[in-house]
Parts: C-alpha cells; sequence; structure tokens
C-alpha cells in the first residue's frame, strides 16, 4: 500500500461524487505483461523478421515503450508501435548505439506528438534519402496485424479481430493480463460506474468480464471505434457525463492522455465537477497537477473515495 495524495480542494469534491470513470489499462488490468510487452515483441519481430534487418534490439525493453506513454499522442498501442518501429529505424540509419528515446521524445512532444509527430520529427532531421529509405519500411497496417496475433494469440484472434492468425500461431499475451481491481470496493460503491478506455470494442469485453464488471451498464461504456475521437479529446468523457446526467464525476486513470482528457473536458465550460484521481506509475512522468490526487493503485483511490463519502 502507498499513501494517497489529495488536496484539501479535491478532498471536498470528492465527497459529492456521484460518478466513477475508469481507464481499464494500467487501471483495472495490469497490461504491462499483455499488451505493453506486446509491443517490444511486435517491434523486434516486425525488424529483425519481417524487414530481415539484422539490428540488435537485445537492450529493447518494455522500459522503452513505457516512454512513449510518458507523452500524449501514445494511448493506442498500435500507433505507439508503428512509432517505436521508426524510431528504431532511424535510431540505427542515423547511427545512433543505444536506444534512448527520452530527448527524441520531448521533440516529438511539441510537433503534436503520436506517430504523425514521430514522422515529423524524423522528416526534420535526417536528410530525405534516409527518410524515404525508413517509411519505405514502416508498415502500419502490417505492425498492427502482426501485434494482434501476438496479443490474441491463436485462441482470441479470430474473435477479437476476425481473422485467422497468419504470422503467429501460438499463445497470445493476452493470458498474461492480471485484475488490479479489488470487486468487493465496486460493490461498496453506491454510485455509478463508466469506462472510457482505448480498447476496441471486443477487447472491452472481455475486459468487463476478467475484472467483473460485465454487468455494468453499457451506455456508460467508451471504447476505441474509429467514430468518436480517442482521449485525450473529451467527446467520449462528455458522452458519458450527458448520458450518467451526474454533476460531480472523477475518472481514474494512469496515463498523459487520462489526465489531459479531463483537462480538456472542463475547458468546454460544462456545469460539471470532473476530478482526475492518477494511478501513479513509478515508469511514467507525469506533471505536478495530475498527481493532486493520487495513488500507487485503482484500490486505494477507490477506498478513498468511499470513505470520504460516508464522512
Amino acid at each position: 500500500m502507498t499513501a494517497v495524495t489529495c488536496t484539501d480542494e479535491i478532498r471536498e469534491e470528492l465527497k459529492k461524487t456521484e460518478l466513477i470513470v475508469f481507464d481499464v489499462d494500467g487501471v483495472l488490468i495490469d497490461t504491462k505483461p499483455s499488451f505493453i510487452e506486446t509491443i517490444i515483441i511486435t517491434a523486434k519481430y516486425y525488424i529483425n523478421e519481417t524487414l530481415e534487418l539484422p539490428l540488435d534490439l537485445s537492450g529493447l525493453t518494455t522500459s522503452h515503450a513505457m516512454d512513449f506513454k510518458s507523452y500524449s499522442g501514445f494511448n493506442n498501442d498500435w500507433n505507439l508501435t508503428t512509432a517505436l518501429v521508426a524510431f528504431l529505424l532511424y535510431n540505427n540509419r542515423s547511427g545512433n548505439g543505444e536506444i534512448g528515446n527520452k530527448e527524441f521524445l520531448r521533440e516529438v512532444d511539441k510537433l503534436g506528438g503520436g506517430m504523425e509527430g514521430v514522422k515529423e520529427h524524423i522528416n526534420n532531421i535526417i536528410d530525405k534519402q534516409d527518410f524515404e529509405w525508413i517509411y519505405e519500411r514502416v508498415d502500419h497496417p502490417l505492425i498492427r496485424k502482426t501485434f494482434q496475433e501476438f496479443y490474441a494469440g491463436n485462441e482470441y484472434c479470430e474473435h477479437l479481430y476476425g481473422y485467422k492468425p497468419a504470422i503467429y500461431n501460438g499463445s497470445g499475451t493476452i493470458k498474461n493480463e492480471i485484475v488490479l481491481l479489488d470487486r468487493s470496493l465496486i460493490d461498496r460503491w453506491q454510485g455509478k460506474t463508466g469506462i472510457l478506455t482505448g480498447r476496441y470494442e471486443k477487447e472491452t469485453e472481455i475486459a468487463l468480464e476478467l475484472t467483473g464488471l460485465a454487468d455494468i451498464n453499457r451506455e456508460l461504456v467508451q471504447f476505441a471505434d474509429y467514430i468518436v475521437p480517442d482521449k485525450p479529446h473529451p467527446a467520449k468523457m462528455e458522452k458519458i457525463i450527458d448520458i450518467s446526467e451526474c454533476g460531480n464525476v472523477l475518472f481514474i486513470g494512469d496515463s498523459i492522455d487520462d489526465f489531459l482528457t479531463t483537462e480538456n473536458y472542463n475547458k468546454l465550460g460544462r456545469d460539471v465537477s470532473l476530478q482526475f484521481g492518477l494511478v501513479n506509475d513509478p515508469d511514467s512522468d507525469y506533471p505536478e497537477k495530475a498527481k493532486r490526487f493520487s495513488a500507487g493503485s485503482v484500490n486505494e483511490l477507490l477506498y478513498y473515495v468511499i470513505e470520504m463519502k460516508s464522512v
């Protein structure tokens, strides 16, 4: 257990909470052994096997993926993996030995972040011939497909993504997912519960079953759908709050994009108090403002809110 950090101002708002919206990955479920590990597996496989490039990627670890997660624009793991592949090809093409990407990512962030920010930054710092060499080899649909197969494996690939695996036919990393949520706390929570996740619909359904939240009101569940913009855009949060008809809301997340979703919603000027609760991952960097209500686990945050509501 870690100490809960909470400012006096937020503590008073928490006493009035009517709706708690949860992110899934890193909050309700530990996905470092699944999604985050799959980012690394996919990048290595794609470069060494698909492209048949003999790059030494033995030093590539999940901490490099978490570096990307510390910046806005990398909430989607498929896009993050493509951005990582582009970075690794750039790193090799430019003659850099170490796989160090923090300075690189700071510059990408200045350009708006995300997969497109990576592309723009590489274009700015490398000659045209090398840029074209890199992006002739960055095939996002194929990288995404490779990721899906390593994540879902032969058991879940067709169910989740609608096709039989052709690249990898073993067991998927999805089986490594660990539930973080203490379901009994949801039973003690007397308010409404929502979900805002970057997962796609069938991935979300599996997560809800795994965490014991399969009975949640589906109108308060928002997932990636290629229609409504994803986090950090506030549109999906806006939809959840509008349907719930609640005026005091808490969003519990673990990423910079989760925090920015809250900030962007509050800029809309709605008559709603939306607070942010951070599951503080020691491998990630967060702005101080994101830490005003924070703890090391979702259970500590949820327990704290339940206790505040009883005061």
